[in-house]
């Protein structure tokens, strides 16, 4: 297992490199509001992934899992809203799962 440190520079090598990337003239010349919105989701990325980097993060990564994603989002006989209460509160979970992965390529 890697020590949080070992994680850490991961992420910030992986983040560098992202920055580094060129596809042509058009990043040079580009909409620089959009190239804000890009750093502020790569800055959200990297945060959310330094966060649950930690042995901690990760204990409370599992137990998101655990509690929410790994059980039933809707059950016969029970209201349709709570089948989509419940596919809201997985979405949370995938989307700091997916926002890690982001962080990481």
């Amino acid at each position: 297992m890697k020590t949080i440190d070992e994680q850490q520079a991961e992420i910030f090598m992986a983040y560098a490199k992202k920055r580094k990337r060129m596809s042509g003239w058009d990043d040079l010349e580009g909409d620089t509001e959009a190239i804000q919105l890009d750093q502020k989701h790569i800055d959200i990325n990297l945060l959310i992934a330094r966060t649950f980097a930690t042995e901690e993060g990760q204990k409370v990564l599992s137990w998101l899992r655990e509690t929410f994603l790994e059980q039933p989002t809707w059950q016969p006989g029970a209201e349709d809203s709570f089948g989509h209460w419940r596919s809201g509160q997985n979405t949370v979970i995938r989307e700091i799962e997916a926002r890690i992965k982001r962080a990481k390529t």
